[in-house]
Order: structure tokens, then C-alpha cells, then sequence
């Protein structure tokens, strides 16, 4: 069997139709593109049945990402139809929808200093639909919640990851290829560099930054081929260090950092057969990756939001059969608490201890939830 190609593992965030809010005590069932809630008690696969207290819904909307600047003020982006999309949200629910102009799909956000806010994806094209030249990134300030207009990086094709130290202060992560990536500073919204960065740093798939200008990167090397495999790269300054291999992980997906010395990163191993997969994190500090940590009844994990006191990572049961979602303390993952009836998490944000969002994957319509990682579910 070939190896399980990259798009499988990890669809781009742009193709993640589903967002949710991941809570404790109610398991969110989709049927028919409406969410419904009701009570649980077993999980599958060994999974724990997660609580997801639904708040609001989105419907026929791809949602990427999403961040929060309080505990209950939140933004997600994504895309309706052809189109990158912010939707604000106050306590769960949304507050409104904007379309941007100039834009194909968001698929990452990131928020510090307050709403202060900065959005990337993939823009369009100057080239006329139908060309073979394919579509640039796109940068979208979002401060106090006035957006402003897409800016264009042109030479890169896909903006993926933003971390923000503060209100002016950012970073992200780019595909300049398919297999090269590249930096992109930002001050107060605005694209001050495009630095490209060597193949050997692999594919950048997410950044965060614990301490000003200075972040960790998660990186897939080698993607869809037998020899793929998970590297972490700092940035310092400005300045992209040299790779630093993560043992027998087939890529990293996700990274969040609690200080500027400590971050988590998230991913997946290949375990039995090519096409099985296990998640994983593993600590890194002062940019140095320790021993990776394999999370039995998971598939992978493709997102992870770090507070002082613990972390929530998110991923996908095996062959992405459901949802799933687990605390990381010390060195330890908590229960893995899963929604059986979405096909992956792709995201999370955790503004405090005892409140996270998650964004997902369930059919055509998005979910907006709640969660308590404590164990109580919001209302």
C-alpha cells in the first residue's frame, strides 16, 4: 500500500467544513447537516464520549480556524462558496458574518493585545480563472473589530499559520511551493518581509510564539512520500534556525507555546500498516523537541492551544472516524473525549483554563459549542 498521502492526513484548513466548541458533558450529533444535542455515555475505539453544548450554527460554511481575546469574544475565519469569510462570536453565538473582498479561502487567525487580530490564507489570483498560475496569500488585519482589506503576498501561494506577541507584532507561516515555505513579518497588520526558507525545513504547517519575535514552527518534510516526517524550526528575530527532527513522527501539524521556553507540539506517527496513524505530542524546549508521546485511540492531532497550566490538543480518530480532543498535563494526556459523529477537529483556541473553542469537521454546516474543560459544560 502507498503511504497515506499528506491531503489525507490533513486536508488544508481551507477544506474543513465544520467548526465546533468542544465542552464536556453533551455529545453533539449531526444528521442531516443539523446539529442536535443529547446525552452520552460510552465513547468508541476506547474514546470518552466529549460534552459539546451547541450555541449556534453556520451553515453551508468551510471555518478554519479560530481565536479569542476574552472568554467569551472569539473570531473564526474560513470561506463561504469561493469567497474567505470572519464570522465574530460573543459567548458562542455569532455576532456576525463578513465576506472579504480579495479572498479565497482563510485559514488561520491568530489575536494578542486585546482585538488586535490578523487572518491568513489564500487571496486571489491576478491572473484571470483558468490560468495555471495559482492564487497568492492573503493577509487581513482585524483590529477592534474593523477589517481591513486583504493584502496581498504575492510570492507565496498560501498563508497558514499567524502568531501574534502582541497588538502589532506578528508572524506567519507559508507555503512559497509545494514543498518550500517561507516567513512573513507583519507590524500592525502590514506585511514588512517575505523571507523564503529551504526545502529541508519541509512544508510550515503552523507557528506560535511564546515571547516577542521569538516562535516555534511545526513542519511536515518530505509530505506525501514514504521518507515524510515532522520537523520543528524556531524563529528568533526574524531568523529561520536550522531544523530539528522530531523521532518517528511523520509530520507536525500544530504548536503552541505557554512561554517562550516551553511549547507543545502536535502531529501524528505512522504506526502497523503504512496507511495507520497515531497522534502524538511532544514538548519542546528552548526550541528542542524531548521524547515524542503516542495518544492511544487517535488518529493524529492537528491543532493545540497551550496555557500555563495545561494544553488541549485536537485531531481525529483513526482513518478520521470522529472528533476527538484530549488535556495535556505534565507529561500526560488526559481521557480522550471524542464526537463520533464529526469526521475530524482542526482547531482549538483556549482563551482560559476552563473555556476552549474548537473548530471541525462535520458535513456541509458549521456548529458553534461551548466547553468546560474542567468537566462542567457551559450552558
Amino acid at each position: 500500500m502507498s503511504p497515506r498521502p499528506i491531503k489525507d492526513t490533513r486536508p488544508p484548513l481551507w477544506r474543513r467544513p465544520l467548526f465546533v466548541v468542544l465542552a464536556i458533558v453533551l455529545v453533539v450529533v449531526i444528521v442531516g447537516g443539523t446539529a442536535i444535542l443529547v446525552s452520552g455515555s460510552g465513547g468508541s475505539n476506547g474514546t470518552t464520549p466529549g460534552g459539546f453544548a451547541l450555541t449556534a450554527t453556520i451553515d453551508n460554511a468551510l471555518v478554519g480556524s479560530v481565536a479569542c481575546w476574552s472568554p467569551s469574544s472569539c473570531v473564526a475565519v474560513g470561506s463561504v462558496g469561493n469567497e474567505g469569510e470572519i464570522w465574530f462570536l460573543t459567548a458562542g453565538k455569532v455576532v456576525s458574518s463578513n465576506a472579504v473582498t480579495g479572498t479565497v479561502r482563510l485559514v488561520s487567525v491568530a489575536c494578542a493585545g486585546g482585538a488586535h487580530c490578523v487572518a491568513g490564507g489564500r487571496g486571489v489570483g491576478s491572473i484571470e480563472v483558468g490560468s495555471s498560475v495559482p492564487s497568492v496569500g492573503a493577509i487581513v488585519a482585524i483590529d477592534n473589530g474593523a477589517i481591513g482589506s486583504a493584502a496581498r503576498v504575492g510570492s507565496v501561494q498560501v498563508v497558514t499559520g499567524v502568531a501574534c506577541w502582541s497588538a502589532t507584532g506578528c508572524a506567519a507561516t507559508a507555503n512559497a511551493t509545494t514543498t518550500a515555505s517561507a516567513i512573513v513579518l507583519l507590524s500592525s497588520g502590514l506585511v514588512i518581509a517575505v523571507r523564503p526558507v529551504s526545502a529541508s525545513s519541509g512544508t510550515f504547517e503552523s507557528i506560535a510564539c511564546g515571547a516577542p519575535s521569538v516562535c516555534e514552527i511545526a513542519s511536515f518534510l518530505n509530505p506525501q512520500s514514504a521518507k515524510s516526517a515532522g520537523v520543528l524550526v524556531s524563529l528568533d528575530n526574524g531568523q529561520v534556525g536550522k531544523p530539528e527532527p522530531v523521532a518517528h513522527a511523520y509530520g507536525m501539524l500544530g504548536i503552541a507555546c505557554a512561554t517562550s521556553t516551553h511549547c507543545v507540539g502536535v502531529g501524528l506517527m505512522r504506526t502497523k500498516a503504512p496507511s495507520d496513524f497515531e497522534g502524538v505530542f511532544v514538548y519542546v524546549t528552548s526550541g528542542h523537541p524531548g521524547v515524542v508521546a503516542t495518544v492511544a485511540n487517535t488518529g493524529d492531532f492537528f491543532s493545540v492551544s497551550c496555557l500555563p497550566s495545561r494544553c488541549e490538543a485536537v485531531g481525529a480518530e483513526a482513518n478520521d472516524k470522529g472528533g476527538v480532543g484530549t488535556a495535556i498535563t505534565g507529561n500526560a494526556a488526559g481521557n480522550v473525549l471524542e464526537a463520533g459523529s464529526t469526521s475530524l477537529f482542526s482547531g482549538v483556541a483556549c482563551p482560559t483554563a476552563d473555556s476552549c473553542v474548537v473548530v471541525g469537521h462535520a458535513g456541509a454546516n458549521s456548529v458553534v459549542e461551548k466547553i468546560d474543560p474542567s468537566g462542567a459544560a457551559s450552558a
